[in-house]
């Protein structure tokens, strides 16, 4: 699995891959990676988590072999972090302190990730998905606890993943 952020929930497999961001030196490309392309609330705080944490996590589980048939565990990440603010820490890291995040519309979205190949049904599930995060009606299902916070943070995230790729580096393993 390719390092990046994600959102954790059970219903999204999305992972938060550095390549949402543009290089672009005033917004986020909401256009660069189908989870970016979600119109998400600049100022919605949301659980993201880093997939090397998610990888660890399913380590530990795995290899205590604690459990029985299916279960499910909810990683929110170490903090609840909005687009605003990555685009903040991220613009911080690179030198373009006026980066900002832009949200997008649902008309001007619709036309781009039915270009991109996604079916209008599809594209519409995921509008719909977006407008349930932005009125809290899709949330976490557990309060946060030391359970299920993780340990790397956006900032950690962009300093050792997303600034080497963003400047043409591999990240280090």
């Amino acid at each position: 699995m390719k390092d990046g952020f994600s959102v954790p929930r059970r219903w999204t497999p999305n992972t938060f891959q550095s390549e949402a961001f543009s290089r672009d030196e005033r917004s986020v490309d909401p256009c660069a990676r189908p989870l970016a392309k979600i119109r998400m609330s600049p100022d919605l705080p949301l659980a993201m988590i880093a997939t090397r944490d998610i990888g660890a996590a399913a380590a530990d589980f795995l290899s205590k072999l604690d459990f029985s048939g299916k279960q499910s565990r909810e990683l929110l990440g170490p903090r609840d972090v909005s687009y605003s603010e990555i685009a903040k820490v991220v613009g911080a890291a690179i030198g373009k302190p006026d980066l900002t995040y832009k949200q997008f519309s649902s008309a001007q979205l619709k036309p781009v990730l039915t270009q991109m190949g996604m079916s209008s049904n599809m594209v519409d599930l995921l509008l719909e998905m977006t407008d349930s995060l932005n009125s809290g009606y899709m949330k976490a299902l557990e309060q946060r606890s030391p359970k299920n916070t993780t340990p790397t943070t956006i900032e950690t995230f962009v300093t050792e993943v997303f600034v080497p790729a963003y400047r043409g580096k591999a990240a280090s393993a």
